[in-house]
């Protein structure tokens, strides 16, 4: 999906501010789900690398331990986690739209433009 259209398609959806609490919750599941499929579907003929804590080395897991980290349900933690992204990400985009008119640094435009 192209950028400008991911922006409309966000706009689009952040325009009204009373989005119901059950479409956040199945945008959010739907999210989880996508997340998890791809997870589990790079396990398949491909090596899956878990990563390691800070200073531990990372941890190759066979294609049946993958599926087990997959096969993990989400809490009310996680979904509250996604709502804060999700406006979080969007402010993100207006502030990389904003760039070009508000600087001249070459880093900032450069990290506008991705």
């Amino acid at each position: 999906m192209a950028l400008p259209t991911l922006l409309s398609a966000l706009r689009a959806f952040y325009g009204c501010n009373r989005v119901r609490a059950s479409a956040r919750k199945r945008l959010i599941g739907n999210c989880l789900a996508v997340f998890f499929f791809a997870f589990t579907t790079s396990a398949i003929g491909q090596p899956v690398i878990q990563p390691g804590a800070p200073g531990e080395p990372s941890t190759t897991l066979t294609a049946e331990q993958a599926i087990a980290v997959a096969n993990t349900s989400y809490t009310h933690s996680d979904v509250r986690f996604m709502q804060d992204m999700l406006p979080h990400h969007q402010q993100a985009l207006v502030m990389a739209e904003l760039a070009p008119a508000r600087t001249h640094s070459p880093d900032i435009l450069e990290i506008a433009g991705r």
